[in-house]
């Protein structure tokens, strides 16, 4: 999923009314949950880059 259509799903969420339950969450509760998948999302980000950083410390080490 991009992050455009995670905000997207967030800003619907946002516009309910607290308290209100749309399935098996409360809004709260699914707010709860986008931010911890924009977190994640973030540190995998940041993974991706050092992994990127040390394979290429690592290359100019072989060299």
């Amino acid at each position: 999923m991009e992050p455009y259509e995670l905000e997207r799903i967030r800003r619907s969420v946002a516009m309910l009314a607290p308290g209100h339950s749309a399935g098996a969450l409360t809004r709260e509760a699914a707010m709860d949950l986008l931010e911890e998948i924009a977190s994640l999302r973030a540190e995998t980000y940041r993974y991706r880059q050092v992994v990127g950083q040390l394979r290429a410390l690592l290359a100019t080490i072989e060299e």
